[in-house]
């Protein structure tokens, strides 16, 4: 029975506390040469303030563990793990030229892509067995294989079922964004919508702060319309200098120099000649 996303989550948040769950895990560091109570964590003192409790004994990933995965790899692939291929699909076709160039070199898969997960190696596929098995969702597949590989002591760390992925864009406009979100299925709630939104709305914020603002279509209008009321002026007779007092005048709040003036009127003159014709 292939069950629904948030029922797959829900099952991964208390998966690896099963009696059933740690039995089939022993079998499978037995038939990998795994330590039956997997490879220990590495215990190690951090120094900081004492106010906020330091130094304090901290366990970390073990560098036995990273060897141990590297040497397995090597040894069924012939492969170091960077030569591995990333495994991720290659939808780029279906998006602007921008966001093509980010994404074109990814192999194309009609699966979801699997990021570190590499079905040649055997704790891989061991690993994405135990997910099917006990019906966890795919991408807690590297979880998995982490809980195989080192000793035991916590649960899985469930993601968001949703992820976003937000790319600035600088269009004709000014910037824009490609939103791309995973993870929506028959199971999204209204609150799972407005809470993701509220993340996206923080990355465009944040990227906004981070780029000078082009003009926007509404701004470049305006100026348009500005630049063709200094010719018309000009037309009338009046110098650069004159007409940037008269708009000053008339708009105190946007002042302009007379060089800005002359620049904007030839602009307006250049725009009126033929597309054949050059020069100022």
């Amino acid at each position: 029975m292939e069950l629904t996303s948030y029922k797959k989550r829900k099952r991964a948040e208390v998966c690896a506390f099963s009696p059933h769950f740690k039995e089939r895990v022993k079998e499978i560091r037995a038939k990998l040469g795994i330590p039956q109570g997997g490879v220990p964590k590495e215990a190690r003192v951090v120094l900081g303030p004492p106010e906020k409790g330091f130094p304090k004994e901290l366990n970390f990933y073990p560098l036995e563990a990273t060897k141990w995965y590297t040497e397995h790899i090597q040894k069924e692939t012939g492969k170091k793990p960077e030569d591995l291929p990333r495994n991720l699909p290659r939808y780029y076709w279906y998006f602007p030229r921008e966001i093509a160039e980010l994404i074109e070199d990814f192999t194309w898969s009609q699966q979801p892509c699997r990021p570190g997960f590499y079905p040649d190696v055997p704790l891989d596929r061991c690993a994405m067995d135990l997910v099917q098995e006990f019906g966890l969702p795919e991408d807690a597949v590297n979880e998995v294989k982490h809980h195989i590989l080192v000793e035991e002591g916590s649960g899985f760390t469930v993601s968001p079922k949703m992820e976003q992925i937000v790319i600035p864009m600088d269009g004709r406009d000014g910037l824009y964004f490609c939103v791309l979100i995973a993870g929506v299925d028959g199971s999204t709630t209204k609150k799972e919508w407005l809470e993701l939104w509220e993340v996206i709305q923080g990355e465009m914020n944040t990227y906004r702060d981070k780029v000078l603002r082009a003009p926007t279509k509404r701004e470049a209008e305006e100026n348009e319309t500005r630049d063709l009321t200094w010719w018309k002026w000009s037309q009338q007779g009046l110098s650069a200098d004159q007409i940037a007092n008269r708009w000053s005048k008339k708009h105190p709040e946007a002042a302009y120099g007379k060089d800005t003036v002359s620049a904007a009127i030839n602009k307006i003159k250049q725009k009126m000649r033929p597309i054949s014709q050059n020069g100022p």
